[in-house]
């Protein structure tokens, strides 16, 4: 089986041959809907155009679109069972009514495929699906009440809980989704539900906090019931009529959720420097799969000895990311103090590496500076460490903290050599500051041309799950693509992608020496890893600085004053 990743905005084009398709890629987070609704409709329609028009001319057995039980808008109180063929007011100059709206679309845009071009289109309305994998801030009631169960938190009901759900597994969905594609009849809607299922939201509240914590935990309603709730029906008989029955209750679901949660919970992961490029990314990547703590320096001051243990004496931490770093870093027009630097960061280092009976394994990030600047060759191994001694202060840390590494039985040092990406310091790093420049409508700059090994941030990330997920055989890795390419050329990839015309400036005539390292030993552990290409990590960034300059006002306002100053 193969997987094809692609962003479903841009047109598609797929030469392999296909069964099925289903189309589930839209933006469903209620705290999305009121401030993008254009991202909202874009990718809910744009979306499905774009996936429809590919299919158009090639022959598969069905499409099935995940449509949602939000297009029957505001469902009157005398309204009992709602069928597929009931459509109700909806205000369609309400942006948060931008999801409903766009999966309305959707369907009109299946039945239109169906009835113009023959496609054999399919739509299922899902109803309140719950599960494993749920995005726990998505604004959904089952989200937060299974993030209080989590947490041991008391569930808190922000309205007066009288709205009545039908609360569907995804196992169940799953299954419905199946019958549908193979059973179901071209041209058709099909409800998908749990009628079995229905409660209040504080009825389902009141249930599970008595069934799954004995009431250890309450329910605080913030306001006033309104009524007793009203039970509303969704007509499934079309889709029971293929032979679906939703099989797990709430009880049992919800239990399975809140189990495979805590699954992931049991590893919990200290970030440190999480405000940093780096940090920061993690931490939003990780977070989606571990518990993620990621103290301020307020809170944590890793260079104070006392404090730092007695905060990992306090907390049971599986693993300790380590990015918390102090760099040659300009201010000022001036450089950091040399002493700083290899103070700050020994100190830092040393005081986690002392504890490490408290926690399971801690990686920390090294980079190419411990192989010295000056002595820089093509693909530098891991065995290339030690035949040169930094002879700046950055690099010199980070030579001592690699020493110290490799005698250590759970610390572990990932080299990094160039990472790109959101949040990297786009004053100074060459892509961003490059894309920060056209932006302005400045000429792009190289300073002087080089050979250099350039990491998505993206696949950093992923790599750093593996390495939370396993126990690695060596103390240190090179972290990178194991490919080269030229400052230039990836200039002129920035400007093909982004300015189409800016011209690059060469400061300085030549070439530097080369950074690059070999990723032999990484990919003999990991096994195949597909890294982000350039063509398309740059797209990527260039997508996030152009929506930043258009909706934040902060940045735009930094990048006026970088100019004028």
């Amino acid at each position: 089986m193969e997987i094809v990743e692609q962003d479903v905005n841009s047109p598609i084009c797929l030469i392999e041959k296909v069964d099925y398709v289903i189309h589930g890629a839209s933006i469903s987070s209620m705290k999305i809907f009121a401030p993008n609704p254009v991202e909202v409709i874009a990718a809910n329609t744009v979306g499905l155009y774009n996936v429809l028009s590919c299919f158009k001319n090639k022959i598969f057995k069905a499409i099935l679109f995940f449509s949602s039980g939000a297009i029957y808008g505001e469902i009157p109180d005398i309204v009992q069972e709602i069928r597929e063929k009931d459509y109700f007011l909806m205000d369609f100059m309400d942006v948060k009514n931008c999801y409903a709206q766009s999966k309305r679309m959707g369907e009109l845009l299946m039945k239109s495929y169906h009835a113009e071009y023959g496609l054999p289109c399919r739509n299922v309305r899902i109803s309140h699906t719950y599960g494993p994998g749920i995005d726990l801030n998505d604004g959904h009631v089952y989200s937060d009440f299974v993030r209080s169960l989590i947490n041991h938190e008391n569930i808190v009901i922000h309205s007066d809980g009288t709205a009545t759900r039908p609360f569907c597994y995804v196992a169940d969905a799953i299954l419905a989704f199946l019958f549908i594609l193979t059973k179901g009849r071209d041209g058709e809607s099909y409800n998908m539900a749990n009628n079995l299922s229905t409660y209040s939201v504080y009825e389902l509240a009141v249930l599970l906090t008595v069934e799954l914590t004995n009431n250890q935990i309450r329910v605080k309603v913030q306001k006033e019931p309104q009524g007793t709730p009203r039970r509303k029906q969704i007509d499934i008989s079309k889709l029971e009529e293929l032979g679906w029955r939703p099989q797990i209750g709430v009880i049992d679901g919800f239990r399975r959720t809140i189990e495979s949660f805590e699954e992931k919970i049991m590893r919990k992961i200290l970030v440190t420097g999480g405000n940093g490029f780096i940090g920061r990314n993690l931490v939003e990547s990780l977070q989606e799969q571990y518990q993620v703590c990621a103290p301020s320096s307020a809170e944590l001051d890793l260079k104070d000895t006392e404090k730092t243990t007695q905060y990992l004496e306090e907390q049971s931490f599986d693993t300790v990311v380590h990015c918390a770093n102090t760099n040659n870093t300009r201010i000022g027009g001036g450089r950091v103090n040399p002493y700083d630097v290899l103070s700050g960061n020994l100190r830092m280092y040393w005081n986690l590496a002392r504890c490490s009976h408290l926690y399971t394994k801690m990686y920390y990030f090294g980079s190419g500076a411990e192989f010295d600047a000056q002595h820089y060759i093509s693909d530098m191994s891991e065995n290339y460490f030690g035949e040169y001694i930094p002879q700046d202060a950055y690099g010199f840390s980070k030579y001592i903290m690699n020493q110290d590494a490799m005698k250590s039985e759970n610390i572990y040092n990932l080299r990094l050599l160039g990472v790109y990406g959101k949040y990297e310091e786009w004053n100074r790093r060459f892509i961003s500051n490059n894309m920060c420049r056209i932006l302005k409508g400045l000429n792009m700059s190289i300073n002087q041309d080089m050979e250099f090994d350039y990491l998505y941030i993206d696949d950093l990330c992923r790599i750093m799950v593996w390495f939370i997920e396993h126990t690695p055989r060596h103390h240190d890795y090179n972290v990178c693509t194991g490919h080269s390419v030229r400052l230039s050329e990836i200039a002129d990839i920035i400007g093909e992608r982004c300015g189409r015309g800016f011209p690059v400036r060469i400061l300085k005539e030549g070439e530097k020496l080369p950074y690059t390292a070999d990723n032999t030993r990484l990919l003999a552990e990991m096994g195949e890893f597909i890294f982000t290409s350039l063509l398309i990590g740059v797209e990527q960034l260039w997508e996030y600085y152009t929506k930043e300059y258009r909706t934040n006002d902060s940045f735009r306002k930094q990048l006026d004053n970088w100019i004028s100053g």
